[in-house]
């Protein structure tokens, strides 16, 4: 089980390096995890649904109201006592690496010798004349002849018909 909420944690680390924001997660946040999201009946399967409340929805919560930005590492743990996850931001953030769209050579900055260019807009006349309607005939549409089956024989039956249900 500890396995399963290894492999459902990474997806989340996944997506927040997506973010420049790396994630790490304590072995006991791991192991409460597997406890919480293990049903007899179900197995695994409301492990998922755990880690969206119990991780991802409050991740998402302070990275809006900006406690975590990017190049910070959160690091999710838990409270026994008080019987919660925590979240902090590690003293020392680990190197995200360069997701697949970034490129990672170094190169050097250029200088441009052109003059900027101040963009033009040009005015837009808007009017609220009333519009011609279009002189183009209406194409009407031909009804598709309807096929129906034919019928079919019936094979006789050996089995005897029902008695009548009384009512």
């Amino acid at each position: 089980m500890l396995e399963i909420a290894k492999l459902q944690i990474k997806k989340t680390a996944k997506l927040l390096l997506d973010q420049q924001i790396a994630l790490s997660v304590e072995i006991k946040a791991l192991e409460q995890l597997a406890k919480e999201g293990y049903d007899p009946m179900y197995g695994a399967r409301p492990l998922r649904r755990l880690v969206q409340s119990a991780i991802e929805n409050p991740i998402a919560t302070m990275l809006i109201q900006k406690q975590f930005i990017a190049g910070d590492t959160i690091v999710v743990d838990y409270d026994p006592a008080e019987e919660i996850y925590t979240f902090v931001k590690a003293d020392t953030p680990q190197p995200i690496p360069p997701t697949g769209d970034q490129t990672t050579e170094k190169t050097e900055p250029v200088e441009s010798t052109a003059e900027p260019v101040e963009p033009t807009i040009e005015p837009v006349k808007l009017t609220t004349e009333p519009v011609e309607p279009t002189t183009e005939p209406v194409k009407t549409i031909e009804p598709v002849e309807t096929l129906t089956p034919e019928p079919t024989e019936v094979a006789e039956s050996t089995e005897t018909p029902a008695a009548p249900t009384p009512q």
